[in-house]
């Protein structure tokens, strides 16, 4: 089923509960600038996201970590357990559980990662992976309401 990115946000006001969530995105990588032969070319890297949304971090970071202080988010306003709002754009807060290799390309061309990789920004190793994907990247998303670990219902969604 079709919806406007508009219809996603409405959509992700008004759910309740922790929902499993695999989400497939297309942007613009964040690369480092000084050298980057990339940096002026339009390349893009798509990349899909297994996780869950609606979760809160304390409680994630107090499962993994009994020193964990909480500390204030450092940009945008948290809607609810599930968007963040920054500047006029809404982000969905992800819990990454899998991700599977990103595929980059410039037009039609898949450049390799190995090719690109020393002009990517590192990764630190993170015990919880939160990515905050900006809803206009969302290409494709599939809700999964689960009860006791059943499969309840499904919603695909590709983005308009």
């Amino acid at each position: 089923m079709q919806i406007t990115k508009q219809q996603l946000i409405d959509k992700l006001m008004t759910n309740v509960g922790v929902i499993n969530v695999v989400v497939e995105i297309t942007n613009t990588p964040t690369m480092k600038k000084m050298g980057n032969p990339f940096k002026s070319t339009m390349l893009t890297k798509t990349a899909i996201y297994e996780g869950t949304i609606g979760k809160r971090y304390s409680d994630e970071a107090e499962k993994t970590n009994s020193d964990y202080i909480p500390k204030k988010r450092t940009w945008g306003t948290l809607i609810n357990p599930y968007l963040i709002e920054h500047k006029g754009n809404y982000y969905l807060q992800i819990f990454v559980d899998k991700t599977n290799p990103p595929t980059y390309k410039m037009g039609d061309q898949i450049i390799p990662e190995s090719t690109i990789m020393p002009w990517l920004h590192e990764r630190s190793d993170e015990t919880i992976v939160i990515r905050d994907i900006k809803i206009e990247n969302i290409k494709n998303i599939a809700l999964i309401y689960k009860s006791a670990n059943a499969v309840v219902e499904m919603q695909q969604y590709e983005i308009i």
